[in-house]
């Protein structure tokens, strides 16, 4: 051929990130709606969401085995392979506050159940437009305000490369002023 042919394809552009966290009256209302479910398990999965930043698969395949409430850690196995985990203070609160399984599962819900579940939780607390994977956006952005690295951000969310841990973390131009001014 004299010239390839797929050189003239152009791939689609990335889609525009998400920007979508919660506030803290928001927070509060979606973990309240979630106290309200039916099944016990949701409120437990989103507060664990709210504060490790794993991804819905990761929370769900966590085994009780792959906890360390000693050393404050839990192992998660994803779509970036295997990584460990910090807990915080509230994540082992609430490990040590359920009841465990027969199965080993440290959530016992299926992925269908808790999503039905969140989005009626969602609709109750009247915010639109927040999916569980916004959940991640939600605690990775809470974690950089705390002032951890990038790479111990890296290291929590499992994201390979800054760009894609950029994606997930938002982070305002008027936060940023009010940080430089206390430089001042």
């Amino acid at each position: 051929l004299p010239a390839n042919p797929v050189g003239f394809v152009r791939k689609p552009p990335q889609p525009p990130a998400r920007d979508r966290i919660l506030n803290s009256e928001q927070r509060t209302a979606l973990i309240k709606s979630c106290d309200d479910c039916r099944n016990p398990w949701v409120t437990p999965v989103v507060v664990f969401a709210l504060e490790t930043g794993a991804r819905r698969g990761e929370i769900l395949g966590l085994k009780w085995a792959d906890v360390d409430l000693q050393n404050s850690t839990a192992k998660l196995d994803g779509k970036t392979g295997l990584r460990t985990i910090p807990l915080s203070p509230a994540c082992l609160s609430l490990l040590k506050s359920i009841p465990r399984s027969l199965s080993g599962s440290v959530f016992p819900v299926t992925v269908e159940t808790l999503k039905q579940a969140y989005q009626r939780a969602v609709q109750r607390a009247g915010i639109s437009d927040f999916t569980f994977h916004d959940l991640r956006h939600d605690a990775l952005t809470k974690l950089a305000k705390q002032g951890l690295t990038v790479l111990e951000l890296r290291s929590i969310s499992g994201h390979k490369s800054a760009d894609m841990l950029q994606r997930y973390v938002s982070i305002s131009a008027s936060e940023l002023a009010v940080k430089l001014a206390a430089f001042s």
